[in-house]
Parts: C-alpha cells; sequence; structure tokens
C-alpha cells in the first residue's frame, strides 16, 4: 500500500514539473513572437533633477585591520540616503547599513569604533547640508548652481 502511494505522488510530481514546463515554454514564445514597437513612436524626454544629489564620501582608516567608506546623498524626499563599506586588507569588504552597524559587523571591539567614526561623520555632513550648499558639479563636470532666492 505504501509503495502504491508513493508511486502516485511521484507520478503527480512528474506531471505538475511537465505542465509547469509546457506553460513557460509558451509564454516565452508568445513573448518572443511579438512584433517589436516602432522606435518612432516612443517619446524620450530628458528630465533634469530638481534637487542635485550633494553626494559626499567619506572616508576613515579604524586601525591596521581596516578602514570605512560612508557615502551620503540627498534624495528626492528631503532626507539623507546613507550607505556604508568596510574595507579590509586583500580586497575583503562588507557593505553595512551606518544606523545598524552591529547588523553586518560582527566584531564586538570594531563595532564600537567605527560608531565613533560614523557619528562624527554624520555631525561633519549636517553641518554641511546645515550651510545649505549652492553648487554641485555632476558625473560630466557640470557646474550647477542655485538660483538666490
Amino acid at each position: 500500500m505504501k509503495g502504491r502511494m508513493m508511486l502516485k505522488w511521484i507520478i503527480l510530481g512528474i506531471l505538475v514539473t511537465v505542465c509547469v514546463a509546457a506553460y513557460y515554454t509558451y509564454r516565452d514564445t508568445k513573448a518572443t513572437s511579438a512584433s517589436p514597437v516602432d522606435a518612432n513612436a516612443i517619446d524620450i524626454t530628458d528630465v533634469k533633477n530638481d534637487m542635485p544629489p550633494f553626494k559626499r564620501e567619506y572616508r576613515a582608516k579604524i586601525d591596521e585591520r581596516c578602514s570605512i567608506l560612508i557615502t551620503m546623498r540627498s534624495w528626492s524626499f528631503g532626507g539623507r540616503m546613507k550607505d556604508g563599506e568596510l574595507d579590509q586588507p586583500g580586497g575583503k569588504w562588507v557593505l553595512f547599513d551606518p544606523d545598524n552597524i552591529a547588523e553586518k559587523i560582527l566584531d564586538p571591539i570594531l563595532v564600537p569604533k567605527i560608531q565613533r567614526y560614523v557619528d562624527q561623520i554624520y555631525a561633519i555632513d549636517k553641518e554641511f547640508i546645515g550651510n545649505k550648499p549652492a553648487s554641485f558639479v555632476d558625473e560630466t563636470g557640470t557646474v550647477w548652481e542655485r538660483k538666490p532666492e
């Protein structure tokens, strides 16, 4: 009895696999057989960023074992995005959230050291943004300046 039940489950599994494979094959064939859209039917508009990113990278050597890179940039809702990277000798690195350092970096001696640097970087960046920067240079080298109010 057990052997028959096992055989039924195996056959059911095979049938489901065949049906799923047939569905995806049909879907992919249908998607590739559609004719391409005429490129002239698509309007393209270059949109200037309303708010410059004021992106800054802060680097600090923690000790002989590692250094950190904290990237700060403005985003459209007025806040600052923060990304962290811990670099180690030999090309090893770990990406981490500067607000939650211990989530990715597990060394209990390293976390407080990094936290001190991150706190200082936040203070420097807060001062930078608080002074309302009036210009920035984009990736192409163009200088953008804020109009006087």
